[in-house]
C-alpha cells in the first residue's frame, strides 16, 4: 500500500485535486463501476485516482464521493486495493501523536502546582477530620464512663441507704 508523500488532509481536497476523467481508450476502464456495479452515464460518469502511488482505479464520482465521506472505517483508502487516498500518513499521524503526549507533558507540569495544593487541602482536611473524630470519640468514651460512673455511684448510693435501712429496721426489731 504505497502512497505519495503528499496527501490531502480531507476527502474534498482529494475530491478535487486527486481526479481525472480516464482516457476512454484506457484499458482499465470498464462499462461498468466497481463499487456499485451500475453502468456509467452522464450521470453517473466514472473518474480516475491519480497523483498516488500504485493507484489508479477508476470509480463513478458518485460512489467514489459517498465511499470517501463515509464514517466506514477505511474511508480514506481506495475501495479496491486499501492505497491510503488523503489523511495522515503514518509517518505524521506519529508524529501528531508525539506532539500530543508532550503538550499533555507540558499541560500535567503546568497544572501540577494547582495538583500540589488540592493534596495538600485534602490530607489538611482529613488530618482535621481525623483529630475531630479522636476527640469525639474521646469525649464520647468520657461521657459513657461519667454515665457508667453515675450508675455505679447511684447504685453504691442505694446499697448503703439500703444497708442503712436494713440496720435501722434490725436494731428497731432488736429493741422490741
Amino acid at each position: 500500500m504505497a502512497t505519495s508523500t503528499m496527501l490531502p488532509l480531507t476527502p474534498e481536497a482529494f475530491l478535487c485535486n486527486f481526479l481525472v476523467e480516464p482516457d476512454p481508450g484506457n484499458p482499465a476502464l470498464s462499462e461498468d463501476c466497481p463499487i456499485c456495479h451500475q453502468l456509467y452515464d452522464e450521470d453517473h460518469f466514472p473518474m480516475q485516482i491519480t497523483q498516488t502511488e500504485g493507484c489508479k482505479h477508476i470509480f463513478g464520482l458518485h460512489c467514489l464521493t459517498n465511499w470517501l465521506t463515509s464514517n466506514n472505517a477505511n474511508n480514506n483508502t481506495c475501495p479496491l486495493c486499501r492505497t491510503r487516498l488523503y489523511g495522515l500518513s503514518l509517518r505524521d499521524e506519529g508524529i501528531r501523536a508525539q506532539v500530543r503526549l508532550v503538550q499533555s507533558i507540558q499541560a500535567e507540569e503546568e497544572y501540577e502546582p494547582q495538583v500540589d495544593i488540592l493534596v495538600d487541602l485534602i490530607n489538611r482536611y482529613w488530618e482535621d477530620h481525623s483529630r475531630h473524630n479522636a476527640q469525639f470519640q474521646q469525649r464520647f468514651r468520657r461521657a459513657r464512663r461519667t454515665r457508667w460512673k453515675a450508675r455505679r455511684d447511684a447504685r453504691r448510693t442505694e446499697r448503703v441507704a439500703q444497708a442503712q435501712e436494713d440496720a435501722q429496721r434490725n436494731a428497731l426489731e432488736d429493741e422490741e
